[in-house]
């Protein structure tokens, strides 16, 4: 049977309380869609679909691929809140060529394991930390991202780790934890 995986980076400890902070405040005030059992993070990998074989295969290829890569860590800079597609109010990642080039490579290296992304991505890759999304109404959506669009939002972190989590019938659940330095 197969099961639905995801590959983020989660931001440190003190910024993803941060972020939970400002999510639980907008949810005071706008009732909630639906809440994602996911932590504060960064997509790495689109959702994708792969049994018990496959992500064991999965698991030891990245754990090879990164040792075999020697990749620095990545310096990622937040910069304030962006409105995206779709009614999703984010945090904005300064654009960052070497994590573009990371997720790229990642990518084409998932797919040459015949493992695809469970859909295809409408967007060209802007990472970015979601804050909220599925607002019920769209006055509430431009309400946020006006007040939102005048708050700073700057902090800086080192992608030194990815996480995978894998779904399951209570959310999304760690699966394994990945080094993409060797320091």
């Amino acid at each position: 049977m197969k099961s639905s995986f995801i590959l983020l980076y989660l931001p440190p400890e003190v910024i993803s309380n941060r972020i939970l902070r400002i999510q639980s405040e907008i949810n005071e005030v706008y009732s909630i869609v639906k809440t994602s059992s996911l932590l504060p993070h960064i997509t790495i990998l689109p959702s994708f679909k792969t049994d018990e074989r496959g992500i064991q295969t999965f698991t030891t290829e990245l754990n090879s691929y990164l040792k075999e890569r020697k990749i620095e860590p990545i310096e990622i800079r937040t910069h304030n809140f962006i409105a995206l597609p779709n009614t999703n109010l984010s945090i904005d990642i300064v654009k960052n060529e070497s994590l573009i080039e990371f997720r790229k490579t990642l990518k084409l290296w998932l797919i040459s394991l015949k493992i695809t992304p469970q859909k295809r991505e409408k967007y060209f890759y802007a990472p970015h930390i979601t804050i909220r999304n599925k607002f019920t109404r769209k006055a509430q959506f431009k309400a946020l991202s006006a007040q939102f669009a005048k708050e700073p939002f700057q902090e800086e972190m080192s992608l030194k780790d990815l996480v995978l989590f894998e779904r399951k019938e209570s959310g999304w659940e760690v699966r394994a934890n990945f080094q993409i330095t060797n320091s």
